[in-house]
């Protein structure tokens, strides 16, 4: 399993290595990369074939959970765990304009950290009629 390093991968377009070829937020050496984005999307589509876009993931989540009774700005409360790296703000983005305001949940490596406490806080945020 390879892990992930950010300095393998491009800047973003606003932002570009110092004169010494150093990221300008960690200044740690970049990794010379050939990577483009369309190597990036054959990547993934080669490793992840059925995988969502961001907006496909958010519109299925309407598709799944509407006809379950759960209403985007109605009385759905959507609690999301999120890393607190700014890369994860696309999604808290595209979820709250879909369903409305979330409860940011923390998270790192996939694993939930809001405990007993969180959950009893997400519930007083929830809609009255949800």
């Amino acid at each position: 399993m390879t892990s992930f390093d950010p300095h393998s991968t491009k800047l973003p377009a606003n932002t570009s290595a110092d004169s010494n070829g150093a990221c300008p937020h960690c200044h740690q050496p970049m990794k010379k990369s050939a990577t483009s984005t369309g190597d990036f999307r054959t990547t993934l589509d080669k490793l992840f074939p059925n995988a969502y876009g961001l907006e496909e993931f958010v519109f299925e989540t309407k598709q799944t959970l509407v006809p379950k009774g759960f209403y985007p700005h109605v009385n759905t409360l959507v609690c999301v765990g999120l890393c607190r790296d700014e890369i994860t703000s696309p999604f808290e983005e595209e979820i709250e304009a879909m369903w409305g305001q979330a409860f940011i949940c923390g998270s790192l490596g996939g694993m939930l950290f809001c405990g007993k406490t969180g959950f009893f806080a997400a519930h007083h945020h929830a809609p009255s009629n949800g």
